[in-house]
């Protein structure tokens, strides 16, 4: 029983584009000026690379942050499965715990489920405000790490001179961009 349990977990991790075996999460680069309130607002998922590929049937995907406190935003994400008049809307919570890296916040999402499950780390690794941020997610143990990374804009796609920007930087942080997922975003929202 033990053994096809072990496989099983192995083989959804093999599949999985953001499971690693054996890894542990990246290091996160500080933007001390890093301005939560000039982050705040609506943004498009534009690609992303995420743990369960069910994340990756989505389109339209936005986000939206709004300042509940001096440290603490809510998140509102929403979706659509395409071809369908299905929607999702999930939402959270992220916290700033030290004033000296604003950037690096926690997640909780479904909070009343009362589960660490879906409490995570929420890193801001880049951005200029006004057109793209990339956010970045892990949590590890020491069998695999788990690990999301989501391109968002502030307008429905990037130029790709912005993109080939990122995906640069995602490369030099050790993210192979070449498993990022584009989102669709043809809808009216």
């Amino acid at each position: 029983m033990k053994i096809s349990v072990a496989l099983t977990i192995l083989s959804v991790l093999k599949y999985s584009e953001s499971f690693e075996l054996f890894q542990s999460c990246i290091n996160s680069p500080v933007i001390p000026d890093f301005s939560l309130n000039s982050f705040m607002g609506k943004w498009y998922q534009v690609s992303c690379i995420a743990p369960i590929p069910m994340e990756l049937n989505f389109d339209c995907i936005t986000i939206d942050y709004q300042t509940k406190s001096n440290n603490v935003i809510s998140l509102n994400s929403t979706g659509f499965v395409p071809s369908t008049t299905l929607s999702f809307s999930i939402n959270g919570e992220a916290t700033v715990n030290d004033f000296s890296k604003p950037n690096l916040l926690k997640a909780e999402f479904f909070k009343d489920t009362g589960s660490d499950l879906f409490k995570r780390d929420y890193h801001i690794w880049k951005t200029d405000y006004t057109q793209y941020a990339v956010v970045y997610s892990c949590s590890s143990n020491w069998l695999y790490r788990s690990q999301t990374v989501v391109i968002l804009s502030r307008a429905k796609s990037l130029s790709s001179s912005v993109q080939e920007e990122l995906t640069n930087f995602l490369n030099e942080k050790g993210i192979d961009a070449n498993k990022l997922k584009p989102t669709e975003q043809k809808c009216n929202n």
